[in-house]
């Protein structure tokens, strides 16, 4: 299965040192993190093997990774179709 989504930034990304995920979440199955470089606005896409329409609905969201190594969310979660 393949994603897409656009994104715009509604402010300046923090520190650049600052390591952001693309989080896809699936009903039927663990969720997939894409670790992603952000800009002002752009589109993020990813191509993944194993995934099935089935195995959805699915739903994405932008995160960090926190020093437990727990990821939190940072932006909207948004359904993909």
């Amino acid at each position: 299965m393949s994603f897409s989504v656009d994104y715009g930034l509604r402010q300046k990304p923090g520190n650049s040192s600052i390591q952001y995920f693309w989080v896809i979440e699936r009903t039927m199955g663990s969720p997939l993190a894409i670790p992603v470089k952000l800009t002002a606005k752009g589109t993020l896409t990813q191509l993944t093997t194993g995934w099935r329409p089935e195995h959805g609905p699915f739903r994405c969201y932008i995160a960090l990774r926190n020093s437990s190594g727990k990821l939190t969310p940072v932006s909207a979660t948004v359904p993909l179709s």
